[in-house]
């Protein structure tokens, strides 16, 4: 596994002020998720996979392979380590309240 030196800045102390104020992710705390949900139907789509493997005990296994793989990528968010730490923190409930009263109260 690729090592994030976000985590293991924090892990050894770093100020989570300093890093933000640094910010390698771009002042992007939150990224959207990288598939669509229609990416993720096509992807686990009976006729993609039977084109990919035939039918078959190969097909079940692929099929079973790919719901692994790509269920709930449409919904996962990649979270900036810093922003984790403190939903986890004791203030992190203020921060998640803070969002929801901002997406509540979205006006298109």
């Amino acid at each position: 596994m690729k090592s994030d030196p976000i985590r293991e800045a924090l892990k050894t102390g770093a100020d989570p002020h300093m890093i933000c104020a640094t910010c390698p992710w771009d002042r992007t705390c939150i990224k959207p998720p990288a598939m669509t949900t229609g990416d993720v139907e096509e992807a686990l789509n009976p006729d993609t996979i039977r084109g990919e493997t035939g039918e078959g005990e190969g097909f079940l296994f692929a099929a079973m392979v790919k719901a692994m793989t790509f269920v709930g990528r449409d919904t996962a968010a990649p979270v900036c380590p810093v922003l984790v730490d403190r939903l986890r923190s004791s203030d992190g409930k203020r921060i998640a309240d803070a969002l929801r009263e901002l997406m509540t109260s979205w006006v298109d």
